[in-house]
């Protein structure tokens, strides 16, 4: 009876299982650069950055430094996967940029700011679908007058970079995938009843 029990418990965890993805700012991540789509950086992470923000994720730039000649804008996207199907998604983002930023998710816009010291939390739940999603983020670079430096031309004084993570998850089954799980579940513990009744 026991086995029975223990194989009816994991077949039900299994159709009701809430599947977790994370997306986060990493080498994952493309820019464009006027032509193409090209790999992200590890940008350089300036003191001020780990004083500050907390996101568990890589700060990503064009290239690792960045001498300020002038405002930059820069274009980034996430492309992924749901990893299955639902009817209804659970999903937040926490993001900041150096300095501005316009976030986006499949065309739907969802927030900007231009104060990298307070990340923002969005709540991007009924943006995301199932199969392929799209993060763009639109980011600029502006001089700011940051305490005790002067050299704007200087990266240590004047860097660039974006950073984000979401936490994505299925809070919702189709139901032709919980109506599956429940005709394996019982098959699973018939079959074992029978067996162990030999």
């Amino acid at each position: 009876m026991k086995i029975i029990l223990l194989m009816v418990a994991a077949f039900v965890l299994v159709a009701g299982f809430a599947s977790a993805l994370t997306v986060q700012s990493d080498t994952s991540n493309e820019y464009f650069d006027g032509t193409n789509w090209n790999a992200a950086v590890a940008a350089y992470v300036h003191p001020l950055y780990t004083q500050y923000i907390s996101i568990p994720a890589t700060w990503i730039w064009k290239s690792y430094w960045y001498n300020f000649t002038g405002p930059s804008k820069v274009e980034f996207r996430k492309v992924f996967s749901t990893d299955r199907e639902c009817d209804s998604y659970k999903a937040t983002i926490n993001i900041t940029a150096d300095n501005q930023y316009v976030f986006s998710v499949n065309g739907n816009l969802v927030g900007s700011d231009g104060d990298w010291f307070h990340p923002e939390a969005y709540d991007i739940s009924q943006y995301i679908q199932p199969g392929e999603n799209i993060f763009s983020f639109n980011v600029t670079n502006v001089a700011l007058d940051y305490p005790g430096t002067s050299n704007w031309g200087d990266q240590n004084s004047n860097p660039a970079a974006l950073i984000y993570s979401a936490n994505i998850e299925c809070s919702n089954q189709v139901p032709e995938f919980g109506t599956i799980a429940a005709l394996i579940a019982l098959a699973g513990a018939v079959a074992a009843f029978i067996i162990i009744r030999k």
